[in-house]
């Protein structure tokens, strides 16, 4: 339950720890969650669009004679077994008329209804989505294709959910549902040799958006040892490289198994092999997120791998040591992980040590699970021991030893 105020009505001291989240709304904005960090319990919340905004936990009043709610949101998420009285107000989200004939199976009654709904809020990324998973199950093939294109251009998250959603099985076969998930190949802003084998370059990545922390331009790098071209977080591909990845045994690493950016394009292209982290399961959002999934869930991150079966997929895990001579350090949690790659004196970071305008640093900003900062630095520390020369993020421009050792004391 939550109390909204205009900022100059809220007065905020003492010490409290964040973290930020996107909306699943179809307005994608930034939430950011503010909780003690002693019992960490969330006390407020604020949106960085929303300035003059602060939402504060009713439960952190301790006050039983708070004045009741007026209104309830998400209505449809709802426990049955939660009971609200009549007088309060209840947002009715857009696709609740329909929900009834989609769970009933009538999905044609259900995709015309959706339509309607699409003729007075045509702008609405997840009706699309939904109107076109009816379509889809109810055969209206090219309207199912119209408009999940349609939601994917709005949004384009859309394109992951797509891929592991089994309302789109019966068109999952189709020539344009198979256009539909491929990810236009990045358009890379800048390369760089930094030296003999060894580049950096940068792209705007697709699904960025501008609440994000991080730079639209996302930094991707490549090594090359005489048989192979290594690619890793690789987010489009530049020219100076083509003929180099026909020549060589092309193979990606990536960092973390969220940072896919263009491994299914370049997968498709080269036959590379993927090293990576695996996805998230549901024991791993429980000790992250303290949310319970459901038996058996698993990220969609690299479903067209894991699952689909599109490519050859050999993960690793920290402490691993990499046939394509690189070592695996734990970051931040056991799937987002920092490489040492020795032939370049080179550490590669994905999101746990990145740049966000202050130099690159141990990003706290998306630290879970209790996991704080200096038990980031300590397992991380051992790099220090090595004769480290590059530090290239993922997030940021590649920089030296010295801000590496800043980053971790």
């Amino acid at each position: 339950m939550q109390a909204g105020f205009k900022a100059d009505q809220v007065q905020v001291t003492g010490r409290y720890n964040d973290y930020s989240r996107i909306s699943d709304e179809s307005d994608r904005k930034e939430h950011v969650f503010h909780f003690c960090p002693e019992c960490g319990s969330q006390v407020f919340y604020t949106e960085p669009e929303e300035a003059d905004l602060i939402v504060v936990s009713v439960g952190s009043f301790a006050d039983p004679s708070f004045p009741p709610p007026t209104e309830s949101g998400y209505d449809s998420r709802r426990h049955p077994w939660v009971q609200l009285p009549d007088s309060i107000q209840r947002r009715a989200e857009l696709w609740e008329p329909v929900r009834p004939l989609y769970d009933a199976g009538k999905h044609a009654e259900a995709a015309e209804m959706g339509r309607q709904l699409l003729e007075a809020h045509p702008n609405v990324a997840y009706l699309l989505y939904n109107v076109a998973c009816c379509e889809s199950l109810a055969g209206q093939n090219a309207e199912a294709l119209q408009h999940l294109s349609r939601a994917i251009d709005m949004w384009p998250g859309c394109r992951g959910m797509a891929k592991g959603d089994s309302d789109f099985d019966p068109i999952r076969g189709e020539p344009a549902f198979e256009e539909l998930m491929r990810r236009d190949p990045a358009a890379v802003a800048a390369v760089q040799e930094l030296e003999p084998g060894l580049w950096h370059w940068q792209a705007p990545h697709p699904d960025w958006e501008a609440s994000e922390p991080w730079d639209r331009e996302v930094s991707s790098y490549a090594i090359d040892d005489g048989e192979r071209l290594l690619l890793f977080d690789p987010l489009g591909l530049p020219s100076e490289l083509e003929q180099l990845a026909d020549e060589r045994e092309v193979a990606i690493v990536l960092t973390a198994p969220w940072h896919e950016r263009d491994a299914e394009n370049l997968v498709e292209r080269f036959g590379a092999p993927v090293f990576t982290p695996l996805p998230d399961t549901r024991e791993d959002l429980l000790e992250k997120f303290d949310f319970e999934a459901p038996e058996g869930w698993t990220s969609s991150d690299l479903a067209w791998l894991m699952s689909e079966k599109a490519g050859e997929a050999r993960p690793y895990a920290a402490g691993d040591r990499l046939e394509v001579g690189v070592q695996a350090f734990r970051g931040w949690c056991r799937n987002d992980l920092v490489l040492w790659v020795e032939g370049q004196r080179a550490v590669i970071a994905g999101d746990t040590l990145a740049d966000f305008g202050r130099g690159i640093e141990i990003n706290t900003r998306w630290l879970r699970g209790g996991v704080t900062r200096e038990q980031v630095a300590e397992g991380l520390r051992p790099l220090l021991e090595l004769p480290v020369e590059r530090v290239l993020p993922a997030h940021g421009a590649p920089t030296d030893r010295d801000a590496l050792v800043s980053a971790l004391s």
